[in-house]
């Protein structure tokens, strides 16, 4: 119950961390620039599909592991599944350098061409969106998720506190980045909660 708790307590948190940055943006830098973001978001979060298929697999899988074998076996399953997420992440990121133009100006027209800095500068997220996966999956597996939320309010409050003045002083950069540092924070704390249990464990 408590579990669950800290879970719903956390979607509830979770809108700040990103929704809020399209708020604030929408007002400081204006439709054009926020149209820009839009677009280098929609392609980096088809990356989504991916990370959200998942879902049905590995928070099962890691709950068997931990049940039949143990902690240790748990953590190097978890060790094994996040070093060829991050591979694969990494690939991702490595296709953007070369093809991030030609994407824009295919899915957006040849106006958007010119952006193709933004993209490549946002696909950075996509290592920090995907640790969120095999941490939760650790904390959900042990019950204890209160490090989740504890990171989102981190996040949050970092959002709205300091979104405005980023948006204001770097504009589009200051956004993606503002963003991307967001999601390092809650990647940040939840690692740590996650080895602090870890280690009471072990």
């Amino acid at each position: 119950f408590i579990s669950g708790r800290w879970l719903f307590l956390t979607s509830f948190f979770q809108w700040f961390s990103g929704n809020y940055w399209i708020l604030i943006s929408s007002a400081t830098l204006g439709t054009a620039a926020l149209g820009i973001f839009r677009a280098c978001q929609t392609i980096i979060n088809s990356s989504n599909v991916f990370f959200q298929a998942f879902e049905n697999i590995f928070p099962i899988k890691t709950s068997e592991i931990l049940k039949q074998s143990g902690v240790k076996s748990m953590v190097i399953f978890i060790q094994n599944f996040s070093f060829k997420g991050i591979l694969f992440t990494s690939i991702l990121i490595l296709f953007l350098c070369f093809f991030s133009k030609p994407i824009l100006i295919l899915l957006f027209g040849n106006t958007f061409g010119e952006y193709d800095n933004y993209l490549l500068n946002y696909s950075f997220i996509l290592p920090f969106i995907f640790l969120q996966f095999p941490i939760s999956y650790i904390l959900r597996s042990i019950r204890k998720t209160k490090p989740i939320l504890i990171s989102y309010i981190f996040s949050s409050l970092f959002t709205i506190l300091l979104a405005e003045q980023i948006t204001n002083n770097y504009k589009i950069y200051g956004l993606i980045n503002g963003i991307i540092f967001a999601q390092l924070i809650i990647v940040t704390i939840s690692l740590l909660g996650a080895l602090y249990y870890l280690k009471k464990q072990l």
